[in-house]
């Protein structure tokens, strides 16, 4: 589970990942670009000390640039 004081913080952010698998071409190139802006804020969380955090976004990247 995320931390909360994490998830308030990128809110805005994590509101971005929701979208239709109707749209395939345009939407698979935002996933890819959405993922690799969570890899850097899982690597951003590693670095100050919420590895836990980091590893549930990275998780969520993969899954991303998979779909």
């Amino acid at each position: 589970m995320i931390h909360d004081a994490s998830f308030q913080a990128w809110k805005g952010f994590f509101d971005q990942l929701s979208f239709t698998p109707a749209r395939i071409t345009e939407e698979q190139k935002r996933r890819v670009e959405l993922g690799k802006r969570l890899r850097l804020i899982a690597t951003d969380l590693e670095l100050s000390g919420q590895e836990a955090d980091a590893r549930v976004i990275m998780e969520a990247a993969a899954s991303l640039m998979r779909s």
